[in-house]
């Protein structure tokens, strides 16, 4: 296999042997690639730089390529402070989630837009759920907050269960879980603003995070993810730098 002019952005890349790096990519053409990047000892080339387009080839037969053109084409998207974490955020749930050579043009595009739209302050909470909620349905892994049909029905209770990415219903007495990965008690107005992205409504979007979470969570078998962990760490060091400021 020899492909060439794929668009193509760096998820994760660790050194590999003394001059190289395993890297993986998220590409238009083939989805997550994972190659292995020699760069030529003879004239000095891009960066493998995360949030920065490339257009690069492929050579190879079997599930480890080789990476032997590597062009960007615009410079890098300069992220700061929470923007950065959260584009560290996206990076690793695209590594840890996307299978191998499974295309996902819409995803693609879609994280290229994100990418440019963090550079802007405000509504950050609101565009990671959104992407992560487009992530989880691109896969099959399901995050279904409103069920169709839902309007025409009156429940005295709704859950959302963890293992199948849903929402549930019980009629008009609550019945006990019936898995351990069941969230109750939730306000169907919350549940349907956060399936139809109106972050208007008061509560929705805390709503989308807890129930967004405990899926990935689930998907990913309860390992952590660095980013959010480092992403928090930076949040508490704001607060206590910001207390402890004089004149605060």
């Amino acid at each position: 296999m020899i492909a060439g002019n794929i668009s193509a952005f760096v998820l994760h890349r660790k050194p590999y042997r003394e001059t190289g790096h395993w890297v993986s990519l998220f590409t238009y053409e083939f989805g997550r690639v994972a190659a292995i990047y020699r760069p030529s000892r003879k004239k000095s080339g891009p960066l493998l730089s995360p949030f920065q387009a490339f257009v690069i080839e492929l050579h190879g037969e079997g599930e480890l390529k080789t990476l032997r053109q590597l062009d960007d084409v615009q410079s890098p998207i300069l992220l700061s402070g929470t923007a950065q974490y959260a584009g560290f955020y996206l990076n690793e749930l695209l590594y840890r989630l996307l299978p191998l050579y499974e295309p996902h043009e819409h995803l693609f595009q879609a994280y290229a837009d994100l990418l440019s739209r963090l550079q802007v302050p405000g509504a950050l909470e609101a565009r990671l759920r959104e992407f992560e909620g487009l992530l989880l349905s691109e896969l099959g892994l399901g995050l279904e907050l409103w069920p169709e049909g839902a309007e025409t029905h009156t429940f005295a209770s709704y859950a959302f269960d963890v293992q199948e990415g849903r929402v549930i219903f019980f009629g008009e007495h609550p019945q006990p879980s019936r898995a351990p990965g069941v969230i109750e008690g939730l306000d169907p107005a919350l549940l349907k603003a956060a399936a139809r992205h109106d972050w208007s409504v008061a509560g929705a979007l805390a709503v989308a995070k807890v129930l967004h979470r405990a899926r990935i969570d689930y998907v990913l078998e309860g390992k952590p993810l660095k980013s959010r962990n480092l992403l928090k760490q930076y949040l508490e060091l704001g607060r206590v730098e910001k207390k402890s400021t004089p004149g605060r």
